[in-house]
């Protein structure tokens, strides 16, 4: 079993006043808003963080740029508890063996909906977020048919991710948001470790 080297666990007290900011574009925090566009500027080659709002609520039509923002609605508005668990792992085996764990317990998968951030020591951030958290788009023909229980997709956003921080030396640590909205955890709607790795490929949120 992947035991973290150590593990804490605690309600997210973020309220919508909270001082940080979040990069529209990574997982990367800021405390200053004008760090926060010098980072759009070097990593990313703009000058403002994007205006469209295509994060949706699970529970109303609220929308919002970043993921900590749906977080923090759900808290304020719906009265949702946003759990965190922080975890250390010695590893990337250990990490990928808990994580395999996690999703069988918890009837739920979790895939990657964007290209990890490498900083310049070579640690890199990754973000595996609930697959089915966002919308459904077709991308065929029209002519496959949708599986007989629907698409997994819920319409809107789930808050439930595994933030990741690989360091160079192979340890990896965690951030990981446990509830889930809009939608029940199904055994039925678990992906294989194949369909993960597809959907991760292909994933934009």
């Amino acid at each position: 079993m992947g035991e973290p080297l150590e593990a804490e666990s605690e309600e997210v007290v973020s309220r919508p006043d909270s001082p940080t900011i979040r990069c529209d574009r990574c997982p990367v925090t800021f405390t200053r808003r004008s760090t926060y566009l010098r980072h759009l500027k070097k990593q990313h080659g703009c000058y403002e963080p994007r205006t469209t709002r295509h994060l949706q609520c699970s529970e109303c039509a609220s929308t919002f740029t970043t993921r900590s923002g749906v977080r923090n609605h759900l808290v304020a508005d719906h009265g949702i508890g946003m759990y965190e668990v922080l975890m250390e792992f010695r590893n990337q085996e250990d990490f990928y063996r808990w994580k395999e764990e996690t999703e069988q317990n918890s009837c739920s998968s979790f895939v990657k909906p964007s290209s990890k951030h490498v900083r310049s020591d070579g640690s890199f951030i990754q973000v595996f977020q609930c697959h089915r958290s966002g919308r459904f788009t077709s991308k065929g023909t029209g002519k496959r048919k949708l599986k007989r229980s629907g698409t997994n997709k819920i319409g809107g956003y789930c808050p439930a991710e595994i933030r990741c921080e690989f360091a160079p030396n192979g340890s990896v640590k965690v951030t990981y948001y446990s509830t889930h909205t809009g939608h029940q955890l199904e055994p039925q709607r678990l992906l294989s470790n194949a369909e993960i790795g597809r959907a991760s490929c292909r994933e934009r949120v």
